[in-house]
């Protein structure tokens, strides 16, 4: 193996690692505003065995709505939640997929919560979709965050 296969390796373990950490950060998040019926949206994956029945090649399938389907037990509302993991002081309009501004726009469109959940340095930020201002070739920053959080405003 070479060392750059080695460099990629480590960095793909990192991200996923961070991401993972970052998945149960949001859903104990959701927990602490009250939410329930908490459920992981699982991306699918298609498989190619190989005569034998062995994996030869696993690529991700259709894209998912977002990371985590929830029930507001106040209102009976559908919760969608949208997790981003990233230590950098702003979130970039373009760290969300197409398909994941769209999915959080149209779940909100129809009576749905959704929210977009920042994971900075372990600290999560809910924030309710749609965000103030979060619009093609702009950033949530850290101090917006803060201020928009749910949990803050729930905290008492």
């Amino acid at each position: 193996m070479t060392k750059d296969n080695t460099e990629a390796r480590l960095r793909g373990k990192r991200s996923k690692f961070k991401g993972d950490t970052g998945e149960m950060i949001a859903r104990r998040a959701m927990i602490d505003m009250g939410l329930e019926f908490i459920h992981r949206i699982n991306t699918p994956w298609k498989i190619t065995r190989d005569r034998t029945g062995r994996v030869t090649h696993a690529k991700a399938g259709n894209k998912v709505a977002g990371d985590w389907r929830a029930v507001a037990p106040w209102n009976g509302q559908s919760v969608l939640a949208e997790v981003k993991y990233r230590d950098n002081p702003t979130l970039p309009y373009s760290t969300l997929e197409d398909h994941q501004h769209r999915s959080l726009t149209e779940h909100q469109a129809v009576g749905g919560l959704s929210l977009l959940i920042w994971i900075h340095h372990e600290d999560p930020f809910v924030l309710i979709w749609p965000v103030d201002g979060f619009v093609p070739k702009k950033s949530i920053v850290l101090d917006y965050a803060r201020r928009a959080n749910w949990l803050r405003k729930t905290d008492a």
